[in-house]
């Protein structure tokens, strides 16, 4: 099992996943962000397959104060 998230995402919704991944042998991808601070799709479209069981991605960032 493969979860994609992005580097961006808030350190609540990161933490849930490396637990389930402790537990399960699941395995974290993070997607880069593009110079205008979102998720580079490009990338992230690569990295998706078979395997990729979710994606996780923010709709506002208070990292990135969007």
């Amino acid at each position: 099992m493969k979860v994609i998230l992005t580097v961006a995402e808030h350190h609540s919704a990161i933490v849930p996943w490396q637990l389930v991944a402790q537990k399960t042998g699941a395995i974290l991808k993070f997607v880069s962000l593009t110079s205008d601070e979102v998720p580079d799709s490009a990338k992230l479209r690569e990295m998706l397959s078979r395997k990729t069981k979710i994606v996780v991605t923010h709709h506002v960032s208070n990292m990135l104060c969007t």
